[in-house]
């Protein structure tokens, strides 16, 4: 797809930039997204033991970050058409890391540990020619995640 957008743009047929979000987590719906994060503010909010994964590594994006990205590419669709954006905060996380940050900002205790493996998405195309970087720490993300948590799931 993203091919076909990029000759579209090639010959003057569109004006379009293409993004490519890491692994998005925030107040969104938990089954269309990152699942890791998700579920275990879920298992937070019903005192389950949390999934702590030692070999888990991931770049994560927060939801209001991505919004802001996209309307920057929006904005300056004309200057940089047919390019891809990846949008990401360029440092990855384990899933460690990223347990330890929920039960600091959730206050959640229960942890077990089951091995998965990841990766870093680098944006620093998006970082360089559109200004662009996350404004938000995944910390306040993951808090902002789950107050959004606690209101759904009342």
């Amino acid at each position: 797809m993203e091919k076909g957008i990029q000759v579209l743009c090639n010959h003057n047929q569109l004006i379009a930039v293409i993004a490519r979000p890491s692994n998005l987590f925030g107040p969104i719906n938990p089954n269309e997204h990152n699942q890791y994060i998700n579920n275990n503010l879920i298992h937070i909010l019903k005192n389950e033991p949390l999934e702590k994964k030692a070999n888990y590594f991931r770049d994560f994006i927060f939801v209001k970050d991505v919004a802001d990205a996209l309307m920057q590419m929006a904005v300056q669709a004309k200057k940089h058409n047919g390019m891809t954006f990846n949008i990401s905060y360029e440092k990855t996380y384990s899933g460690e890391e990223i347990v330890d940050a929920l039960v600091a900002v959730t206050k959640g205790e229960k942890l077990s540990i089951h091995p998965v493996e990841g990766n870093t998405v680098y944006s620093s195309r998006l970082r360089n020619q559109l200004n662009w970087k996350p404004t938000y720490t995944v910390e306040q993300g993951l808090m902002e995640t789950f107050e959004w948590y606690k209101k759904k799931l009342g």
